[in-house]
């Protein structure tokens, strides 16, 4: 087999400019990216605040709730515990009302 070495350089001048071409879109992708990564840089630091913000208003409610936890359980292991019946029946039948009240409106029956 022959090769000839004009094919040779006619194939390296093709292959330089592929590589040019590449170079050129990595370049454009890389541009957009970094583009992007700026743009967002403000979203990531309003996002950090919100969960700031979420994460002390559940560790003040998980406080709160551990209080209480607290003093059922003492209220509880000392044997002067009395469950509001009427408190805990009234609770049941609104669950029961509001499940119902989802059920229809998923199901259409019931208009908003």
């Amino acid at each position: 087999m022959r090769i000839d070495s004009s094919d040779l350089i006619e194939s390296s001048a093709l292959q330089s400019g592929k590589a040019t071409d590449t170079q050129a879109i990595d370049a454009a992708v890389e541009s957009r990216t970094s583009d992007k990564v700026a743009a967002g840089a403000s979203d990531a630091v309003e996002v950090s605040q919100f969960v700031s913000r979420l994460s002390s208003t559940l560790n003040a409610d998980s406080t709160e709730r551990s209080g209480k936890i607290e003093a059922l359980s003492a209220s509880y292991e000392s044997g002067s515990y009395q469950v509001d019946s009427v408190a805990v029946s009234r609770a049941m039948v609104s669950e029961i009302q509001i499940s119902a009240q989802l059920s229809m409106l998923s199901s259409g029956a019931l208009s908003a």
